[in-house]
């Protein structure tokens, strides 16, 4: 499953070194079962410091090295949340995914920069 919505992948980023990256949230201790969040970010709508941080987030993490679709997480903790990350650059989407706790403080960041982007928007 793609980034974009009915699994299309988003042609206006083929070859414009932009990306699409969502972030899946589900989980949690007050979740309701079958609900979750979703946020899409696009690096162009981004500040270039925080476009900056967020490909840098997305190297280090190797989220494009993640080809295969992500499913759902493992649950570890009782009430824990559940992420998948998408990255989508138009040519290929690469998902990934992690639950709570986070397994490094790139993934808390990577969460808090994609959460304060979408309430920016």
């Amino acid at each position: 499953m793609c980034a974009r919505r009915h699994d299309v992948r988003h042609p206006d980023l083929i070859g414009r070194g932009e990306r699409l990256v969502s972030l899946e949230r589900s989980g949690g201790r007050d979740a309701i079962p079958g609900l979750s969040t979703r946020i899409d970010v696009e690096t162009s709508t981004l500040s270039p410091d925080q476009a900056t941080a967020l490909e840098g987030l997305v190297h280090r993490l190797g989220l494009l090295d993640a080809v295969e679709e992500a499913g759902q997480p493992v649950r570890t903790v009782p009430d824990a949340r559940h992420f998948i990350v998408t990255v989508d650059d138009g040519d290929a989407c690469r998902r990934r995914a992690f639950h709570d706790p986070l397994p490094s403080p790139d993934h808390a960041e990577l969460v808090h920069l994609l959460e304060s982007s979408a309430h920016l928007a």
